[in-house]
């Protein structure tokens, strides 16, 4: 935005010195001709000066328009330039991170190994310092995934044996929480294209963030069905719901409703469903639960997308373009 304001100054300077030469040449002319004549000069004038102010109005309009735009895209490139050195940062700061952690974790299972003949409730407290660690490294890997998207693992994806996988998972957890899972599977739901690991890391913070909801038990249901050649998947639970004042910024990085919540779980489906080419929307009300529904590509859809950016790169690249 520096950069325009001496050009935006200047013009507005010419406009300015424009308007008071006009001024004189008309008040000097208005003095120099007959009496009789100064009505029509008089009529001209104000035709004249109609004319100056909706070229002016125009001229302001452009130029407010291309500082904004301006401005705009400064904002951007700076925030593109700020990403690009959190994601270099980051990187550096995680792979140290993880090489502790890699060490932690090989200590605690070599402990493990040594307290299974002893101490079952030293085990026991053992093996909840793996799952720390074991939090911690998605944690870390989330915060990775915003920063410094990793490169897709693309294969063909059933995605009714993936969700029934995760519930599967996740089965315990819900029995415990006094939370129902039921999954509703139509015939016929095309396969798509994408990175399993991601996908299903995705699945699994939506079915995690619905059984938080729930601290005094309730439902869910996932629902997989078909429609114009795309895959939807819908989950619905029965929860507290989400405030409107905080639906606006639930999918936002780092914000979080829970007092222990890292806030990158949604922000990470988000990115995910992006990343497939996919959307994700959802509706809460607060008291009877909230819905988030999904839309995937299939596999053919997939490839479609793939040919027709392939055609686009082609004739961008053409020298006839």
């Amino acid at each position: 935005m520096r950069k325009l304001r001496q050009p935006l100054a200047v013009l507005g300077g010419a406009v300015a010195l424009l308007i008071l030469l006009r001024t004189i040449i008309t008040i000097w002319a208005w003095f120099g001709i007959l009496p009789e004549d100064q009505r029509f000069f008089f009529r001209y004038v104000a035709i004249e000066a109609i004319a100056d102010a909706a070229i002016l109005a125009v001229a302001s309009g452009v130029i407010i328009r291309f500082a904004r735009q301006a401005a705009k895209t400064e904002r951007e490139q700076r925030r593109s330039e700020h990403l690009s050195d959190m994601a270099l940062l980051s990187g550096g700061l995680a792979h140290e991170i993880r090489n502790y952690l890699n060490g932690l974790g090989t200590c605690i299972s070599l402990f493990r190994k040594s307290a299974e003949k002893y101490d079952g409730d030293l085990l026991a407290r053992i093996e909840k310092l793996q799952h720390v660690v074991s939090d911690l490294d998605e944690l870390l890997s989330d915060f990775l995934t915003l920063t410094r998207p990793l490169k897709d693992k693309l294969e063909e994806i059933d995605l009714t044996e993936l969700v029934n996988e995760v519930v599967d998972f996740l089965s315990l957890d819900f029995e415990q929480s006094h939370v129902e899972v039921r999954v509703d599977a139509k015939a016929g739901v095309p396969r798509m294209r994408g990175d399993r690991g991601k996908l299903r890391r995705a699945i699994l913070n939506l079915l995690v963030n619905a059984r938080q909801s729930m601290p005094d038990g309730g439902s869910v249901l996932v629902r997989l069905h078909a429609g114009g050649g795309k895959v939807w998947l819908d989950i619905e639970d029965t929860g507290c719901g989400i405030s409107p004042n905080d639906q606006p910024r639930i999918f936002e990085a780092f914000f979080s409703t829970k007092s222990e919540g890292s806030g990158l779980g949604l922000a990470v489906v988000k990115r995910t469903i992006d990343d497939l080419g996919g959307t994700i929307s959802f509706e809460s009300q607060v008291g009877r639960g909230t819905s988030f529904h999904i839309l995937l590509p299939s596999v053919r859809q997939y490839e479609a997308r793939m040919r027709h950016l392939g055609r686009r790169t082609l004739d961008a690249a053409s020298p006839d373009s």
